[in-house]
């Protein structure tokens, strides 16, 4: 008979962390009323939403690529934006 255990405990204490960050920057966006935040990750082609940003732009989901963001940027306001990662 094998048995095999397994501490969990520094792994909880981290997704519990990451669970009060979360619900931090909820209420800094809503208490800010700044709206939304975003994170890109160019490395990867894709751009992460807090909910207060997938409410404004109207996105279904915390995540989506970078072509996503493209194609729903302005036409008259690609450009800038294209300048500004290309700056990153």
């Amino acid at each position: 008979m094998l048995c095999m255990f397994s501490d969990v405990t520094e792994e909880l204490f981290a997704r519990s962390e990451l669970e009060k960050s979360v619900e931090r920057l909820k209420r800094a966006e809503t208490i800010a009323s700044i709206g939304g935040a975003w994170e890109f990750h160019l490395d990867q082609g894709r751009v992460l939403l807090s909910e207060g940003a997938q409410r404004i732009l109207g996105w279904p989901g915390p995540e989506q690529t970078l072509q996503d963001t493209y194609d729903n940027t302005l036409p008259e306001y690609r450009k800038l934006r294209e300048d500004a990662l290309r700056g990153v």
